[in-house]
């Protein structure tokens, strides 16, 4: 199951919660103050792991396992 992070309106609360993907976009109860005014957060990783590093150059030595 993957993790989804979310936003309460009502106290400004992020926290991540563990769901099925099929109930990401069901309603969910904030965990600091109950409320149901949640939504769910577009994180870079659910756009595709495109965070980090944007160099396209591998390090000395990485990749090569050993062989020539």
């Amino acid at each position: 199951m993957p993790l989804f992070d979310y936003h309460c309106d009502q106290c400004g609360q992020t926290f991540t919660e563990l769901r099925k993907g099929e109930q990401k976009d069901q309603p969910i109860d904030c965990p600091s103050c109950g409320s149901t005014q949640t939504q769910r957060l577009v994180t870079s990783f659910a756009l595709g792991g495109q965070g980090g590093s944007t160099s396209k150059t591998a390090s000395p030595g990485c990749g090569s396992g050993g062989f020539s």
